[in-house]
């Protein structure tokens, strides 16, 4: 008879799972594959040895699973220390062996922030003589958590009636070749909504809305050599949210039916009075 005797310690290979930051608690990573070479082979048993509480290890199965939420932009990476221990393998029931690894997780970043845009409202006056285009103003934007991110697309979503603004990037311009002989002759104020949105690889995409207020006075050509004039007007306005509530009776289905019925023996009541008095 052999007597068993617990000879070898457990140990597994370090790994690397990704994981995306909007993952739901309780996503399976992936598996830590412990071993052991004395009989029964790889009778082990999994723990976590201190380490970021995010994450927990099946003790039997050593499945790493997600615990808690994560942000790419606070930590990207997290290393977590596994703790093996060999059970039923020495006559001694109290005899165990353990061994370690590491499990890297790398955060994937996902992106969960819109742009944000410096001032989110402009009001400016320009002064655009005909035949020539004027630059208006630009649109800066960023994401104040990942300034490293600058892709973004901007599209004008209102405001541009007969199109006489076009987007340059970031830059608005004024441009009158497409009015044509509709040359204004007073000062006119566009509302233009400029949609900011990220254009890089992260999704989903996610936008937001600058107000730009242009006063357009037109500048007649003169004999004298004219220039462009533009003027920022300081911005007081501030977005107004206005209620209008309208009161309106509506009477419950029952009060209908009630108010039909009554109706209608009111008019038989009235039949049969007109027709006894005339039989009268």
């Amino acid at each position: 008879m052999v007597t068993p005797v617990n000879e070898f310690s457990p140990a597994c290979a370090p790994r690397t799972f990704r994981v995306r930051e909007d993952a739901a608690p309780h996503t399976l990573l992936g598996s830590v594959v412990g071993m052991d070479m004395d009989y029964p082979q790889d009778n082990i048993e999994y723990y976590t040895s201190g380490g970021p509480p995010h994450f927990a290890v099946d003790r039997l199965s050593g499945e790493v699973y997600l615990l808690g939420p994560l942000d790419y932009e606070q930590q990207r990476v997290y290393r977590l220390t596994v703790l093996l221990i060999d059970h039923g393998q020495d006559q001694n029931p109290n005899c165990h062996r353990s061994g370690s690894c590491t499990i890297t997780i790398e955060v994937e970043d996902v992106n969960d922030h819109a742009p944000e845009c410096e001032p989110p409202f402009q009001e400016l006056t320009i002064y655009v003589p005909l035949g020539r285009s004027v630059e208006v103003t630009k649109v800066s934007c960023w994401i104040p958590q990942e300034p490293q991110r600058l892709a973004f697309s901007y599209s004008i979503m209102g405001g541009n009636s007969q199109n006489r603004f076009i987007l340059q990037g970031a830059v608005l311009v004024h441009s009158d070749l497409v009015l044509g002989p509709f040359w204004p002759d007073q000062p006119n104020t566009y509302e233009l909504l400029i949609c900011v949105a990220d254009a890089g690889p992260s999704t989903p995409h996610l936008s937001t809305t600058a107000t730009i207020v242009v006063h357009l006075v037109p500048w007649k050509a003169s004999t004298e050599a004219t220039s462009i004039h533009r003027t920022t007007v300081p911005s007081i306005m501030t977005p107004m949210l206005e209620t209008d509530t309208e009161a309106f009776w509506q009477p419950q289905p029952w009060f209908v039916v009630v108010l039909t019925a009554t109706g209608a023996l009111l008019l038989l009541a009235l039949g049969w009075l007109l027709g006894r008095l005339l039989q009268g």
